[in-house]
């Protein structure tokens, strides 16, 4: 429940982003479209838009984004701890990849075969805390 509310709010962001980015081209005389290059442009605003969206919440209200609120569930460190800045990122650029179809698969069999129910963008993270604390 808490990914349905997350995603459709992302898709309203995005979608009233491209209509005033649109209408701003429109109205600046380009293509509101794009051409060519423009694609590339989109597929990157998107991808920022959809790990900032998580990002954000999970810094400035608790580990919760609304979704997350919704359903009662928290972002937390494995120790328990709120979530950290880094631990954020990772874990939320890994979540692209956690939701294209063939990694999907993995993702969900990494949930029900962890003891803590995490997702390949946990489990990142958490390689990356324990590389960071060896060195």
């Amino acid at each position: 429940m808490a990914a349905f509310i997350d995603t459709c709010l992302v898709g309203l962001i995005i979608g009233a982003l491209a209509i005033a980015i649109g209408y701003l081209r429109a109205r600046l005389g380009a293509d509101p479209v794009g051409g060519g290059d423009a694609g590339l442009g989109i597929v990157f605003s998107v991808v920022l838009v959809y790990v900032a969206y998580y990002v954000y919440f999970e810094m400035t209200s608790r580990g919760q984004s609304p979704g997350k609120r919704a359903s009662g569930l928290r972002v937390i460190s494995v120790d328990g701890s709120a979530i950290t800045l880094d631990q954020s990122a990772v874990r939320n650029i890994v979540r692209v990849v956690d939701t294209l179809p063939p990694f999907s698969i993995a993702g969900v069999i990494a949930i029900f075969c962890t003891r803590r129910m995490q997702r390949l963008g946990d489990l990142v993270t958490d390689l990356y805390l324990a590389e960071g604390k060896a060195r």
